[in-house]
C-alpha cells in the first residue's frame, strides 16, 4: 500500500492537482498498477490528496459595448418636492394607480412602458 500511496502523490504532484479518484486510477492503471477507484479515493481522502481547483477571472459586466446608455436623469437624487415628478421604474402598483386598471409594465433598453391590454 505504501508503493501505490507514493504513485498516487507522484500523479498527484505531475498533474499540478488535477487529478481526482477516477482520473488518477486510470493513470495508475495505465502504469501497471491494477488499483479500483475507491481504494484510490479512501488513499486520497486518508492522507489529504484533493483536487486543487482553479477557476478562470470571468467578467459578469461588459461596460465596452456600443449600446445607447440610458442619461442618468436623477443624479441619484431621489427627493421630489410633489407628485407625479418622478417615477420609481420598481415600483409596479403605480400603473393601476395612475390609470385604474391593471397593465403589463415592459422593461426594455429603451425603458419602462406599459402594455395596452387589460389583465
Amino acid at each position: 500500500m505504501p508503493e501505490v500511496l507514493a504513485h498516487i502523490r507522484d500523479q498527484h504532484r505531475l498533474s499540478l492537482g488535477s487529478y481526482g479518484r477516477a482520473q488518477m486510477t486510470e493513470e495508475l492503471n495505465e502504469l501497471g498498477i491494477r488499483v479500483g477507484q475507491r481504494r484510490v479515493g479512501r488513499l486520497m481522502r486518508q492522507n489529504g490528496i484533493q483536487v486543487i481547483r482553479s477557476r478562470k477571472f470571468k467578467p459578469t459586466t461588459d461596460s465596452d459595448h456600443a449600446f445607447n446608455i440610458a442619461p442618468n436623469l436623477l443624479q441619484q437624487d431621489f427627493t421630489a418636492s410633489g407628485p407625479n415628478q418622478k417615477w420609481p421604474y420598481g415600483d409596479a402598483s403605480i400603473a393601476h394607480r395612475l390609470t385604474g386598471r391593471r397593465h403589463h409594465l415592459c422593461l426594455d433598453a429603451r425603458g419602462l412602458g406599459l402594455s395596452g391590454r387589460d389583465h
